[in-house]
């Protein structure tokens, strides 16, 4: 039986591969190994198994084989200031999986990585970029890529894809855009200065791509995602503004006053505040990634950036009220 195990499947990247696997029916079974709960839905070839990659497996899971594994276990980023987490998903779940597809023999992982990295980008930043990573996030996920080159080192023949996503929007995804979407839409405020460079991923190019690096069969590829255009927060502010068609007052907080007031937020409110200083700096900070692997391999990428727009409200209309 040809079968995949996605851990972190759960969350939302993880959900979108699954269903996408399934309508394509890549596998006969596609199992959901996650700490979160199951969704309520799933499709017929699709289980739940609970699992926290930081421990041992159960036997049911640890005996189980597999054609491919994904890893897309990953901390909330609601808890994206617990540096201990961020650290034990990342290495200790590495460790946990390598030893698991040891067990089973399986010779194909991939590895939804990201971009934090590579740090701070004012600058075009391609894969051949040194990384220098400014967040615990960041320099667990290289720690985690640096693990599993060396398990495919120890067997050449083996296949690992690491894909270096930036911040993913789309159904499903939470984050920047979304933020932004909403508060143009309504009317209210968002975080982003004016003049910051952003670079984005659509969902649905996401899960293209990384069908496209399974069929390559190249021993290690590891290539970033965005879409290939990048442009200033205030560029993407009026594209959404034209798309839905909003002339509510809207507002985009300057770096200051949005670091501030959600410091001064998770001061007084601890954990009941949703707004994360860690998070609101990312969103403020400058992120131009160039997609060059893909683009030399020539990867076809369907989603410009208001296309993708055209592609969320007619898979998610609720999404567009």
């Amino acid at each position: 039986m040809a079968r995949c195990v996605i851990f972190g499947g759960c969350g939302s990247r993880g959900q979108v591969l699954a269903r996408h696997f399934a309508e394509q029916e890549r596998f006969q079974e596609i199992v959901l190994a996650d700490i979160r709960h199951a969704p309520s839905t799933l499709p017929a070839s699709v289980r739940f198994v609970p699992c926290d990659v930081r421990h041992e497996f159960t036997p049911a899971l640890a005996s189980l084989p597999a054609d491919w594994i994904f890893n897309f276990a990953s901390v909330r980023r609601a808890h994206a200031h617990a540096v201990r987490e961020h650290f034990g998903t990342q290495i200790d779940g590495t460790r946990q999986i390598t030893t698991y597809a040891e067990r089973v023999g399986c010779e194909r992982i991939f590895l939804a990585s990201s971009t934090a990295g590579y740090g701070r980008t004012a600058t075009a930043t391609d894969e051949a970029a040194p990384t220098y990573p400014e967040t615990p996030e960041g320099a667990a996920r290289l720690i985690a890529e640096t693990m599993l080159a060396t398990w495919q080192a120890r067997a050449p023949h083996r296949q690992l894809v690491v894909a270096r996503a930036g911040a993913l929007y789309g159904p499903g995804c939470g984050g920047e855009l979304r933020q932004m979407i909403r508060a143009i839409r309504r009317g209210g405020v968002y975080a982003g200065g004016k003049s910051v460079r952003k670079s984005y991923g659509y969902i649905a190019g996401f899960i293209e791509s990384i069908s496209f690096a399974m069929a390559r069969h190249e021993p290690v590829l590891t290539y970033n995602y965005v879409e290939p255009h990048s442009a200033t927060v205030a560029e993407f502010a009026r594209l959404v503004r034209h798309f839905v068609s909003s002339k509510k007052p809207v507002v985009a907080l300057p770096s200051w006053l949005a670091k501030g007031g959600a410091t001064v937020a998770h001061s007084l409110l601890r954990n009941r505040s949703p707004f994360d200083p860690a998070t609101v700096s990312e969103a403020m900070a400058e992120s131009w990634i160039i997609p060059r692997r893909l683009q030399e391999l020539n990867f076809p990428f369907h989603f410009g950036f208001l296309r993708s727009l055209e592609h969320w409200r007619t898979v998610a209309p609720e999404d567009f009220p």
